[in-house]
């Protein structure tokens, strides 16, 4: 049987309290909900902190709700939250990916003769090519060096931890370990290319410039992996949500309720939140971080200030998300924050089995647009 919010004894008030809520309470409440709609609805006062006629219990009402929203949010999407780290990461290869990727079609182009070429031309032609493959060389040395220290400083720090952040330092240094191993590289047969025409379609379009379709593909597709969905709830287990049944769009039993799409709810939650943090934070932040490496003071401190209000826009879109998405509906075909499953109190901290999944693609599952992430 799955144990969701709503079931009586899950240990989650789903109702309006009727008593002044401490903040640990309103906490636990508010990150079952933004298990479900990514934050704390602004609309959802009465669930979390209840409804009372002393204006004094108002007012702390009103004060706790604000500070369960602003905690929620940091810990999803604020500048040291799993999800910023994320895009950071994602972002930064997939450019060097295109870096490689176009200066071995530079290098393949520099191979085919040009009409009317004098010896200067062809000797020029020779030159730059090998100016593009010593550039990828140095390229591909300097990502194996980067990640080589991290893999042997995570090393080093997983053999002092213990607990909950070793199994974290070993996830790290396995992932280093792989990267440093597997640098991105074009994934062209340059051999099938046999004109520059036909060596231009091939070049890879940076991030940040291609269309909102494709953006939002590169991180749907990133969001499949079910470590990545359990790192950004990780607070979310604090209040007892069931990451693991929220990571799989589970078949209902026989007898029971049908079991909303978590999986997918999530993974197109997760996918626009990507690309609104890489258009309103992280990108902004790269143009400034290669000014400073420019040493330009005057375009740096003129062009590429953060102001604060590029925060405020992207966590507001952020939080519109739901809206985009009908989470707010009363006939949603998503169910409701309700239908959240939990740990019941008693078996928290038990190992259980993996939930049974019903074998379906997520990929193939429908991928809502959404107006607010245009």
């Amino acid at each position: 049987m799955v144990v969701t919010a709503k079931t009586p004894g899950s240990g989650i008030n789903i109702g309006i309290p009727s008593t002044t809520v401490t903040m640990a309470e309103a906490t636990k409440v508010g990150r079952v909900m933004a298990a479900y709609f990514g934050t704390v609805p602004r609309g959802r006062l009465a669930n979390v902190v209840g409804l009372h006629a002393a204006v004094p219990a108002q007012e702390l009402a009103a004060k706790t709700f604000r500070a369960v929203i602003y905690k929620i949010q940091s810990e999803k999407f604020g500048r040291d939250s799993f999800i910023q780290k994320f895009v950071r990461g994602k972002v930064s290869t997939s450019n060097f990916h295109t870096q490689q990727n176009n200066l071995a079609i530079d290098a393949r182009i520099c191979e085919f003769p040009v009409a009317n070429e004098t010896q200067t031309d062809i000797d020029l032609r020779a030159t730059n090519r090998q100016a593009y493959l010593a550039a990828m060389a140095a390229s591909e040395q300097l990502w194996i060096n980067t990640y080589t220290v991290g893999f042997d400083e995570a090393k080093v720090a997983h053999g002092k931890a213990k607990g909950a952040k070793k199994v974290r330092l070993a996830r790290t240094r396995e992932l280093y370990r792989v990267m440093k191993e597997a640098p991105p590289r074009c994934n062209v047969n340059l051999a099938t290319l046999l004109s520059k025409a036909q060596a231009e379609k091939e070049r890879m379009i940076p991030l940040s410039l291609r269309a909102f379709d494709d953006r939002f593909e590169f991180w749907f597709e990133n969001a499949q992996r079910k470590d990545v969905i359990a790192s950004h709830f990780e607070a979310s287990i604090l209040a007892g949500v069931d990451i693991r049944r929220m990571a799989t769009d589970a078949a209902p039993v026989s007898g029971e309720a049908p079991i909303p799409p978590f999986y997918t709810i999530v993974a197109n939650l997760f996918g626009h939140a990507c690309d609104l943090l890489h258009e309103h934070i992280v990108g902004p932040l790269e143009l400034k971080r290669n000014e400073l490496l420019r040493n330009n003071r005057s375009r740096t401190t003129v062009s590429y200030d953060m102001p604060v209000a590029r925060y405020s826009a992207c966590y507001y879109s952020i939080d519109r998300l739901q809206y985009d998405f009908g989470l707010n509906d009363v006939t949603t075909e998503y169910g409701g924050w309700t239908d959240i499953p939990v740990l019941v109190p008693e078996t928290r901290g038990e190992k259980r089995s993996a939930p049974q999944e019903d074998g379906r693609d997520v990929r193939q599952m429908d991928k809502r647009p959404c107006v607010a992430a245009v």
